[in-house]
């Protein structure tokens, strides 16, 4: 009998029928998520109940002067605004002490550094709600207020974002309203390393609560006192590096509801301006999300090389041999993710027709996470002289409990 010859590229055929099926749903479940992620409120709210504004700061001397200016110039004047100095070795308190004078509703205090078991940023950030509420002499009263927000300091405010996210928080009955900070420019990495990031993040963290883990940006966190108090406050996710999301799905699976909203331009952030910047500020944040877990990091490297490469090489070998279904199925894959690529840089404040280079960006992507890979296997990743990867901590994944409303 004559030997059967296997046909030449099969594996590559196989390969391109499952990534052109899975962009398929990859992307519709991203635009999906992208329509849940609601617009925030046109007006800002009339009524001027108190908030305190809480600002964690560490080594922030080049962008606190610009976060406390847009802070004081909010319309929603009834603030009481506190920056929590994490021992900072630069001049950031000297800064903060200057706004302080010329403005009554601004505060200083200092912190030497979280205790063991605690994240810096979330024991600054429960250290700053102790502080704000215990303070006797703020212009308005004193004692607890009924909302807190938490900003990073290297964010700016447009003049009525925390009105609009109160108006947001009211009209939706939401406990948690966060916002993600954005550039005002077209910038080569916020167009390239994190849209696929960004996806990433969307296929297990819902904006409004649905899915494994509820989504929750930490440049800017607006909550309801009671339901920040139900939950037990920071020291409920006192040693995790993802706060953001770690207290969203725990303010989600214990009733309360969680939303991120579009501030489309209202509230910008230049902790990820410059490649480098970004590719170690996304590294870090993948690195303490997950742990250190290089179990996770590598499959998703894995799983982001495979996704990213196979309609490059279905398009490049079909078009070489001319074969018809490699370069029908590398074009539905490409398209697919040029398709969830654009749709995450429009709410970046990027041109949504960078989408084109939708699977070469993933493959960078696929880089920055074997990178994280490398850095997890160091075990002595470090952020602002903090380590990254919490002793006796747990992946995100492994925080969140599958929410039933999908």
């Amino acid at each position: 009998m004559p030997r059967t010859t296997r046909e030449p590229g099969r594996p590559l055929l196989r390969a391109a029928t499952f990534v052109a099926a899975a962009s398929v749903l990859r992307t519709a479940y991203t635009l999906v998520n992208l329509r849940r992620q609601r617009p925030i409120a046109a007006e800002p709210l009339r009524e001027q109940p108190t908030v305190s504004v809480i600002v964690p700061a560490r080594d922030e001397a080049a962008t606190i002067d610009a976060c406390l200016t847009a802070l004081r110039a909010q319309t929603h004047t009834a603030l009481r605004i506190l920056v929590v100095d994490d021992g900072s070795t630069d001049e950031t308190a000297a800064i903060v002490d200057r706004h302080a004078e010329e403005d009554p509703r601004v505060r200083v205090v200092e912190s030497d550094g979280p205790p063991d078991g605690w994240a810096g940023k979330v024991h600054a950030m429960h250290v700053g709600v102790i502080a704000v509420d215990s303070a006797p002499d703020w212009p308005d009263a004193s004692g607890p207020t009924d909302w807190l927000v938490f900003f990073d300091a290297d964010t700016t405010a447009h003049p009525e974002l925390i009105g609009r996210l109160l108006t947001t928080a009211l009209a939706r009955e939401a406990d948690l309203v966060s916002t993600p900070g954005v550039t005002d420019r077209t910038r080569l990495e916020h167009w390239t390393v994190m849209p696929p990031a960004v996806a990433m993040i969307l296929e297990t963290a819902g904006p409004d609560g649905r899915g494994l883990l509820a989504l929750a940006y930490g440049h800017c966190m607006l909550f309801r006192r009671d339901a920040y108090e139900r939950v037990g406050g920071w020291p409920a996710v006192a040693g995790s590096r993802g706060e953001d999301v770690a207290m969203a799905t725990l303010v989600r699976d214990q009733g309360g509801q969680t939303l991120c909203a579009n501030s489309h331009g209202l509230f910008g952030n230049s902790g990820f301006d410059g490649f480098g910047v970004m590719w170690r500020s996304l590294r870090k944040s993948f690195v303490a999300g997950n742990n250190g877990d290089v179990r996770v990091l590598g499959a998703g490297a894995a799983s982001q090389a495979l996704f990213s490469l196979v309609p490059v090489l279905a398009l490049t070998k079909g078009l070489r041999r001319r074969n018809k279904r490699l370069i029908a199925l590398g074009a539905v894959a490409w398209s697919a993710q040029a398709v969830s690529h654009g749709a995450v840089a429009r709410t970046l404040n990027q041109p949504a027709a960078t989408g084109v280079v939708g699977p070469l960006a993933g493959v960078a992507f696929a880089a920055l996470l074997g990178d994280a890979v490398r850095v997890a296997l160091g075990k002595s990743t470090t952020w602002r002289g903090r380590p990254v990867v919490a002793k006796g901590g747990e992946p995100l994944l492994r925080v969140g409990k599958r929410h039933t409303n999908l």
